[in-house]
């Protein structure tokens, strides 16, 4: 998934004269769910079985981590295994405390994934990345309710492996809150998701868990809200973080 930035948050979120409208919604949404202090708190959450933190608390260095076990088929022994990833650059893998040499494919497969669970962790947060180019839509309809629009790419020379994914975020009006969002990725054969946002609350933060669907079909990803609104997608996972 996209490669997170290492940008202040103080200037993601520094006034401006002429704001831009679609870049003021993402600001108000990460307002809204209190992650403009993500910096100042290292996280903990688990996650499939596996336990994750982020700590942008460092000047300059955000880190990103994963704790699980697996059994080893030779020993048949439980196994601890560590990854870290620095800046989304920098991964390492360690078993039983050990670093674990990877090969190239490897190291770069399990960077994306413990990015992946990061990136959606932390949205609206990665929005506001240098690497995001963001597009106001109008409005759009979901279940009755009206929900502001953004359109979301990624630079190619900014938005790792999977910069050609495309997304729409859909925002409560009033609050800002990120109430849904769909995306359209090509890795693995391809295809299209649409996510209904359950808010988490955990002290100043407002997390979210998702409901996760996918349509009988491909279909334009803009048609995504109404297949929802009309109950024509199919639920595939729930997405349930429990933060510490």
């Amino acid at each position: 998934m996209k490669n997170l930035l290492i940008i202040p948050i103080g200037i993601f979120l520094a006034s401006c004269s002429t704001p831009n409208p679609a870049r003021q919604l993402a600001e108000d949404a990460v307002r809204y769910h209190g992650f403009d202090q993500l910096a100042s708190t290292p996280i903990r959450f688990s996650f499939r079985e596996a336990t994750y933190s982020i700590d942008r608390s460092q000047p300059g260095n955000y880190v990103y981590a994963k704790a699980f076990s697996t059994l080893d088929t030779l020993s048949g022994q439980r196994q601890q295994l560590n990854d870290t990833l620095i800046n989304s650059a920098q991964f390492m893998r360690y078993v039983n405390g050990q670093p674990l040499e990877l090969s190239p494919e490897d190291n770069s497969r399990y960077a994306e994934s413990l990015n992946a669970v990061a990136y959606f962790f932390q949205l609206p947060l990665p929005l506001l990345d240098e690497a995001a180019q963001l597009e106001l839509l109008p409005d759009t309809q979901i279940k009755g309710k009206s929900y502001r629009t953004l359109a979301v790419n990624f630079t190619p020379d900014q938005g790792g492996n999977d910069h050609q994914d495309t997304f729409r975020y859909y925002f409560d009006a009033n609050t800002k809150a990120l109430s849904y969002l769909s995306y359209a990725y090509e890795t693995n054969g391809g295809g299209i998701r649409f996510r209904a946002a359950q808010e988490n609350p955990k002290g100043r933060f407002i997390f979210l868990n998702y409901l996760n669907y996918k349509p009988a079909s491909l279909v334009p990803l803009d048609s995504l809200p109404s297949l929802y609104s009309s109950d024509q997608l199919e639920l595939l996972s729930e997405i349930i973080n429990v933060v510490e």
